[in-house]
C-alpha cells in the first residue's frame, strides 16, 4: 500500500500506455507451434483492448501483429522500439494459464530514460491482475499512478510514425534502386534474416520467377520485426534457403542460386537483416554483386538503426 500510495503521489509521466488481454487455447497453440517456427501467424486468439490511454487503437494492434510470435513463445519479457522522437516499451507476462497480459508504453525521449520506473510499474499492474483479475481497479490504479500530460504529441504519435516510416523506406527504396542499376537486377529485397518477411523492395524490371511486377510504393517500417504484405516468391526463395540449412549456417554470408533464367543472391547483412537480389543469368557478374552489396551495408543498417 506504501508504494502504491508514493506512486500516485509522484506519477510516471508517459505520452501513452495501453493493457491489452491475449487469451488463446492452449491445445489449439500446442497444434500450430510448428507453423509459428515457419511464421505462419495464424494462431486462434482473442485480444482485449481493455484499458487504453493517449494510444490508438490502431497502433495497439500493430504492435501486437510485430510482437505476435515472441509473446506467444515466450509468454514473459520485454522490448523496446526506439525511434528518432520516442519510444514504444512493450512488456508482458502470462498472467494465468492460458492468458497474457501485454502492456504498451509510448514516451518522448528524453535525457534520462526511465524503463526502470516503468518496468516497475508494470510489475504493480501485472501483480495486481493475478491476484484480482479485475479491470475496472487496474485501470483505476493506472489512472491514479500515471499522467500523462494534456498538450502532448499524442495525437500525432501514429503520424510520426508513419513519416518516420515513409522517410526510412524511401531512403531504403533509393538504396535498393541504385543496387539494381549497379548489379543489373530486376528485383532486391531486404528481408528479417529469421522468417523472411519484408522490409523493403523495389522491383526494376519483369522477372521469371516475379508474377508481380508493381512497384511498391510504401511499406510499414516500425522495427526490424515488421510485418508487411511480403513478396510471395521472395518467401518461397527464402523457404528454399531455409530448407537447405543456408540460412542457419553461419559459414555463409552468400548464398547464389539459378533458377531458369535468374541469378538469386541471398546476402546476409546482418543477423537479423538479409539482402536478395534476382539477376539474369546473361547480365549478372557475382563478383561485382557482392562488392556492391559490400558497400551499401552501413548505410542499409544505419537506416534500420542496427
Amino acid at each position: 500500500m506504501i508504494a502504491n500510495s508514493s506512486m500516485s503521489k509522484n506519477p510516471i509521466k508517459v505520452s501513452g500506455v495501453s493493457l491489452v488481454r491475449i487469451s488463446f487455447d492452449e491445445t489449439n497453440y500446442k497444434k500450430i507451434r510448428q507453423e509459428l517456427d515457419k511464421s505462419l501467424l495464424k494462431v486462434v486468439d482473442e485480444v482485449d483492448i481493455f484499458y487504453k490511454n493517449g494510444i490508438k487503437t490502431a497502433l495497439i494492434q500493430n504492435i501486437y501483429e510485430l510482437y505476435k510470435k515472441e509473446i506467444l513463445e515466450k509468454r514473459k519479457g520485454n522490448s523496446i522500439i526506439p525511434f528518432d522522437q520516442f519510444i514504444i516499451y512493450i512488456i508482458y507476462n502470462e498472467i494465468k494459464t492460458n492468458e497474457i497480459l501485454l502492456i504498451i508504453y509510448i514516451d518522448e525521449k528524453k535525457e534520462q530514460d526511465q524503463f526502470s520506473k516503468i518496468f516497475i510499474h508494470s510489475r504493480k499492474v501485472i501483480r495486481k491482475l493475478k491476484l484480482d483479475s479485475n479491470d475496472k481497479k487496474v485501470a483505476e490504479f493506472c489512472n491514479k499512478t500515471i499522467e500523462i500530460p494534456k498538450l502532448n504529441k499524442t495525437n500525432g504519435i501514429y503520424t510520426i510514425i508513419q513519416k518516420e516510416s515513409n522517410d526510412r523506406i524511401k531512403s531504403l527504396y533509393l538504396i535498393l534502386r541504385r543496387l539494381n542499376s549497379k548489379i543489373n537486377a530486376r528485383i532486391s529485397s531486404l528481408i528479417n534474416s529469421d522468417d523472411g518477411l519484408e522490409i523493403a523492395s523495389k522491383f526494376t524490371g519483369p522477372s521469371n520467377i516475379s508474377e508481380n511486377n508493381e512497384v511498391i510504393e510504401f511499406l510499414q517500417y516500425l522495427s526490424v520485426k515488421v510485418i508487411t504484405n511480403s513478396l510471395e516468391k521472395a518467401k518461397q526463395i527464402f523457404d528454399k534457403f531455409e530448407e537447405h540449412n543456408f540460412i542457419e549456417n553461419s559459414d555463409y554470408d552468400i548464398v547464389v542460386w539459378r533458377l531458369k533464367k535468374d541469378i538469386i543472391l541471398f546476402y546476409k547483412i546482418h543477423n537479423k537483416v538479409s539482402l536478395l537480389s534476382i539477376v539474369p543469368i546473361e547480365k549478372i557478374s557475382i563478383d561485382k554483386c557482392v562488392k556492391e552489396m559490400e558497400k551499401i551495408r552501413t548505410d542499409i543498417l544505419n537506416i534500420l538503426k542496427l
